[in-house]
C-alpha cells in the first residue's frame, strides 16, 4: 500500500510474479546433469550382432534372481535380428509328417567401456539368447547369459505417464549408427500419429541412421526412455535415394508395453504380474501340455 490508500500495483505484480517462478521452480524437475544423462541413456545403449547383421540395443531390465545372480534384458528391433531366426518345414519320423521347426541362433551384446565419463575404450562382449520376437511389432528381446550385477539400467516410462507426451518436448535418440560406439542426438517430438504397416509410429526430429535401430528415444528432460528407433524417412529420385535423418521413426512405449504382455513378460515391469520363477513354470506347464 502507499500513501492516499491506493495499491501499488508494480508492487502487487513483483509479488504474483515471484509466486509463479517459485511455484514453477517447485513443479518442474531440473534438466538431468551431463553425467545424469551418460547413466541413464548412454551406458544402457549396447551394440547387438548376428552372424549376418547388426544394429542396436537398451539395455531395460536387470531382475534378481537370488543374491548375486540376476536375469538381465535387452530391447532391440526383430529385424535387427532376424537372420538369427530360421524357421523350416522338417520331417518328424514320430509324427510321419512335415512339421515347422524354428531355431534361434545364439546373438551377442557389447556394453561400451568409458573413461573420463565419456570416452570409449572397449566393449565387454557377451552372448544372449532371442526369448520373444514379434515381427509385426518389429520387436525382439534378448536375455544375456551373464548373470553378473550390471549398473545402469534405462527407464522405461510408466504406463501412466505415457498420455502425457507432447510435440516440442525434447529428447535425445542414441544407438551405434554405422556400426559407431553410441552416440546422442537431440531434437524434438515431431509428430504422434504416424501409421506404417498398420501399426502407430512416433516421429522426431533427433537425427538417426542405419544401425540406429534398436537402440533408445529418451526424454531429455527425465532421461525416460519412450521408444524404440526403427524406421527413416527415404525419398526416391530417379536412381538416388534421399535419406531424411531428420525424420526418424520410434515404436512408442505403449507398444513395447503390449508386445512384452503379449509375450508373457509383463513381469518385468509389472511388480503385481506373475514372477519370473511363476512365469517359468507357466512356461514348462505349457510345453508339457502342448509339447509342440
Amino acid at each position: 500500500m502507499v500513501e492516499g490508500g491506493e495499491v501499488n500495483l508494480k508492487n502487487v505484480a513483483a509479488i504474483f510474479m515471484g509466486i509463479a517462478l517459485l511455484v514453477a521452480m517447485t513443479s518442474w524437475a531440473a534438466p538431468l546433469s551431463t553425467g545424469e544423462l551418460h547413466r541413464c541413456c548412454l551406458y544402457p545403449t549396447v551394440r547387438v550382432t548376428t552372424a549376418e547383421a547388426g544394429g542396436s540395443g537398451t539395455f531395460l531390465w536387470s531382475i534378481p534372481v537370488e543374491p548375486g545372480r540376476f536375469a538381465h534384458y535387452v530391447l532391440t528391433n526383430h529385424h535387427v535380428i532376424e537372420s538369427a531366426i530360421k524357421i523350416s518345414e522338417e520331417w518328424d519320423s514320430l509324427k510321419k509328417k512335415e512339421i515347422k521347426v524354428e531355431r534361434r541362433q545364439t546373438v551377442h551384446v557389447e556394453f561400451f567401456q568409458y573413461r573420463n565419463l565419456s570416452e570409449p575404450v572397449g566393449t565387454l562382449k557377451t552372448a544372449a539368447d532371442i526369448v520373444a520376437w514379434d515381427k509385426d511389432e518389429d520387436l525382439a528381446l534378448l536375455k544375456l547369459r551373464d548373470e553378473g550385477q550390471k549398473p545402469d539400467v534405462a527407464k522405461l516410462i510408466p504406463q501412466d505417464r505415457i498420455g502425457t507426451l507432447r510435440l516440442f518436448q525434447p529428447i535425445v535418440a542414441i544407438g551405434a549408427g554405422l556400426g559407431h560406439a553410441p552416440f546422442p542426438t537431440t531434437g524434438l517430438i515431431t509428430s504422434m500419429v504416424d501409421e506404417i504397416d498398420r501399426k502407430p509410429y512416433m516421429m522426431g526430429s533427433a537425427q538417426i541412421i542405419f544401425g540406429n535401430s534398436g537402440g533408445g528415444v529418451y526424454l531429455l528432460e527425465t532421461g525416460e526412455f519412450i521408444g524404440v528407433p526403427s524406421r527413416v524417412a527415404v525419398s526416391f529420385r530417379g536412381f538416388s535415394a534421399i535419406v531424411a535423418t531428420h525424420m526418424g521413426f520410434f515404436i512408442p512405449a505403449q507398444r513395447i508395453y503390449g508386445f512384452l504382455e503379449a509375450q508373457g513378460h509383463a513381469f518385468l515391469y509389472d511388480p503385481a504380474a506373475t514372477s519370473y520363477e511363476d512365469w517359468l513354470k507357466a512356461k514348462k506347464a505349457r510345453k508339457d501340455l502342448d509339447p509342440e
